[in-house]
């Protein structure tokens, strides 16, 4: 399909030009925006191909920052440990030329608007219908920004020879975000027009026919490539077994869409 360093170079620019239809903000905490014309033309770091696809993303997120002339990085993925417990994670602190000091949260989410969800809190949810946005919202507020304040933290940063000074607190939140296939109704504060793709359910999936779509079934890393740029497809048979498997294990998986007219979509098939 690709080769090694086309698909690493796709998913860093699939990450890093992501259109969220979903806008995520918290109270007192800034939207860090990353700048179309800052993007690096390549991606040149080294990367574990084990290494999952959340833990992926800050690696580009890392390596953007690095690139950028205004940012220092100062530390990250500092760990915030008191007695031998894990009490939590910084994802970054960074020194900005004109901001001055700042912590970076981030995260690369897959969201599915269900608008036959029991409660509000639950009508974005993931793949596979176990976590959702509203309580990764709440994590946030709760305990990853507040997390800079505590004295433990404070403590580690001062082994660590960084300063505790004033920190201004960003978000950068690239969330892909699916319709109900055939869904007419309207979310608020959703733009339509960035949604990343349709999601559906298997009785929905095998009740439709495809007399020329082509399909093909990428890695969960490679969830962040856009479809159109893949060179391999195959009729539905060839990977339907494929997708019945992940369903039986209670997985819901992403499917690239190739249409007769050239159009190129993901799917999520889900298993609930």
């Amino acid at each position: 399909m690709f080769t090694p360093e086309e698909e690493i170079w796709l998913q860093f620019l699939g990450f890093m030009t992501a259109q969220s239809p979903q806008q995520v903000s918290l109270n007192c905490v800034e939207n860090f925006a990353i700048e179309p014309n800052a993007i690096p033309s390549h991606y040149d770091a080294s990367i574990s191909n084990s290494l999952m696809l959340g833990k992926r993303a800050e690696r580009f997120l890392s390596f953007h920052i690095q690139q950028h002339p205004n940012y220092e990085i100062l530390a990250e993925n500092v760990q915030i440990v008191h007695e031998k417990e894990t009490i939590g994670e910084l994802d970054f602190l960074l020194k900005h030329s004109e901001i001055g000091l700042i912590h970076l949260e981030m995260a690369c989410k897959f969201y599915l608007y269900n608008p036959e969800a029991t409660t509000i809190h639950k009508i974005w949810c993931g793949p596979n219908n176990r976590d959702f946005l509203s309580h990764k919202k709440q994590k946030l507020m709760e305990h990853q920004f507040p997390l800079l304040q505590d004295v433990r933290t404070q403590q580690v940063l001062h082994d660590l020879n960084i300063s505790s000074d004033a920190y201004t607190q960003m978000l950068l939140f690239q969330n892909f975000c699916f319709l109900p296939a055939q869904y007419e109704g309207t979310q608020d504060g959703v733009d339509n027009t960035n949604n990343a793709g349709t999601w559906m359910n298997q009785d929905t999936f095998e009740s439709l026919s495809f007399d020329r779509e082509l399909f093909f079934f990428p890695k969960k890393t490679n969830w962040l490539v856009d479809p159109m740029y893949n060179r391999e497809w195959h009729l539905l048979d060839a990977i339907k077994p494929k997708v019945q498997a992940e369903l039986k294990n209670r997985n819901s998986p992403m499917l690239w869409v190739l249409h007769p007219d050239g159009r190129t979509e993901r799917w999520f098939v889900v298993w609930w």
